[in-house]
């Protein structure tokens, strides 16, 4: 379970220090974390579910409170000194290591003055810091006391007067019918008391609310910082001259992709293109590939505008994750017209 701190993973190309090599590892590392974070809240909402099914199924069964003591406890203890020090360490190493590799690309990029130092693992006493972590192994703390309050003889007011439980009672053919005239006839009588009689709505029912809402806020949160925190490009195109200080003006028309990280987390962009009716087409690139900073951002151009007519059908950006974002569709429609009508005013100079 242990991760040494100088041990990195066990990558093809590892000690490729071509920027294709170490854009392949990049990539790889951030397909590895984002697979995990996918299968760690499968494994929290089964775990959660299975927890209240379980309890709800050992409710009407005579087991002693004592070996549900230590059972749940047991799953507890497993769930938060082992599943979650080695899933958030595992996280981890993914991080810096992608982040290493970025860092060494920057700097054949000439990005950075200085090559990034080996990076090393987190250790375990950081995990408390993990804000989401910690609401995790919470959650399911409290889920489980409630589950455990909901199992505890004290809480059944039959069990305490020495009666069968009801709930045990009411599973069986034979009490069926007489639980149901039963309830029938104190309906009526007693439902303006309902909430005012602690047998009617039980501590146990609070407080199983009280951890569906605990829990459904926490896998809200942990969603929705899943989603923020992560790299997202906003491509925006335009079409303008390239006026350079101090050079003779150019009236030469160019299509502008201007690329902007609008995301929490660094993010490689690899390519510029577009696609057409029938097939994608790429731009030759000044400056790519580029890592970009949260904030940050690149131009790309070309003079090419006979590519934007009516059989085109997106402009788009891609990452070194393979994912694709395009340019608006209004914007798409916008510079068409504006591209034919240059086109067909000879605004358009042969560029040299």
């Amino acid at each position: 379970m242990s991760t040494s701190e100088s041990e990195s993973p066990k990558q093809e190309g590892e000690n490729d220090d071509s920027l294709e090599g170490l854009l392949r590892l990049h990539e790889a590392q951030q397909r590895t974390l984002l697979k995990r974070w996918d299968i760690e809240w499968k494994v929290n909402l089964s775990l959660w579910a299975g927890v209240v099914a379980l309890t709800y199924w050992l409710r009407p069964v005579s087991v002693s409170f004592g070996w549900c003591l230590v059972f749940y406890l047991g799953i507890w203890s497993a769930y938060a000194f082992l599943w979650t020090p080695w899933n958030w360490q595992a996280n981890e190493k993914d991080k810096v290591w992608s982040a290493f590799y970025r860092d060494r690309s920057e700097h054949i990029l000439g990005l950075r003055d200085e090559p990034p130092s080996r990076p090393t693992v987190p250790k375990w006493s950081r995990l408390p810091r993990d804000r989401s972590r910690l609401t995790q192994v919470l959650v399911l703390l409290f889920i489980i006391a409630a589950c455990l309050y909901w199992l505890h003889p004290a809480s059944d007011p039959d069990a305490r007067a020495g009666k069968p439980s009801q709930d045990a009672a009411s599973r069986t053919p034979e009490t069926r019918p007489a639980l149901a005239q039963d309830n029938n006839v104190q309906g009526s009588m007693g439902a303006s008391n309902a909430f005012h009689d602690r047998e009617s709505f039980p501590v146990t029912t609070g407080i199983a609310i009280a951890a569906v809402f605990v829990a459904s806020f926490s896998l809200g949160w942990n969603v929705y910082r899943d989603v923020i925190d992560k790299g997202r490009l906003r491509l925006h195109c335009y079409i303008g001259n390239d006026i350079a200080p101090g050079q003779p003006p150019d009236d030469t028309h160019y299509l502008f992709f201007s690329v902007t990280n609008v995301g929490r987390r660094p993010i490689m962009v690899t390519h510029v293109g577009g696609s057409t009716t029938t097939k994608p087409f790429f731009i030759l690139p000044q400056n790519l590939p580029r890592m970009l900073q949260p904030g940050e951002y690149l131009v790309e151009q070309t003079f090419e505008l006979e590519r934007l007519n009516d059989e085109l059908r997106s402009l788009w950006v891609t990452d070194s994750l393979g994912r694709e974002y395009k340019a608006p569709a209004k914007l798409l429609r916008k510079l068409i017209t504006q591209a034919k009508k240059l086109l067909q005013e000879g605004a358009q100079p042969k560029p040299t």
